[in-house]
């Protein structure tokens, strides 16, 4: 059984305008999961979604998803060294207005691997690339934030010094980076982008 949170829903629909609720919860009988933290990235103003293929996204219910609601699936499969499939998708990669940060050897396919960073690149954004090594530091674990007309990189002190100078420099190009300490949750095998979610509801 997967872990809904009946009051957040009936918080958005108290102080968003919410047109409609799509539940998918009825899958779980048929052993098949999309779970909507982590499983995919999505590229809303492209309206692309990621995702690498694991127990926690069913490729068929990924599809569904994308008709609902008017994304186009970009769906690979990606493993770390041992050859073990990456549980989440925003473990290995971030896309943000500009810039993107993927881990894209982590996709063992040469045309999976080639066709991800092609779309990446043909939606106008600028890639970084992360080692596998980098994305065990939790620098795919990132979220891009904005206020005031800023764009801030939202990530761990762990993810932030695992990165090169040359890294970096391309990110503060487009975002301020903010490293926060979160030792106790990457402990537990989560990072900065686990704590946060976004909300594209109009308020009311």
């Amino acid at each position: 059984m997967g872990a809904r949170r009946a009051d957040i829903l009936a918080h958005l629909q108290e102080n968003f305008r919410v047109r409609r609720v799509v539940d998918y919860t009825s899958a779980e009988r048929f052993g098949e999961y999309l779970e909507g933290t982590g499983s995919m990235v999505l590229d809303h103003r492209e309206r692309l979604a990621y995702a690498c293929r694991s127990r926690r996204l069913s490729a068929g219910l990924f599809s569904e998803f994308c008709r609902d609601f008017g994304y186009t699936p970009v769906l690979f499969d990606a493993t770390d060294e041992d050859g073990v499939p990456v549980y989440h998708t925003n473990v290995m990669m971030s896309v943000g207005t500009e810039l993107a940060l993927i881990s894209a050897e982590m996709i063992r396919d040469r045309t999976q691997r080639e066709h991800v960073l092609r779309v990446l690149r043909d939606s106008g954004r600028t890639v970084v690339e992360l080692s596998v090594d980098q994305v065990s530091r939790f620098a795919g674990n990132c979220l891009e934030l904005a206020a005031n007309g800023q764009r801030y990189l939202v990530l761990s002190t762990t993810a932030e010094q695992s990165l090169t100078s040359e890294q970096r420099a391309t990110i503060s190009a487009f975002c301020t980076l903010v490293p926060v300490e979160v030792s106790t949750l990457e402990a537990a095998g989560g990072s900065v982008r686990c704590m946060i979610a976004g909300n594209h509801l109009p308020p009311r």
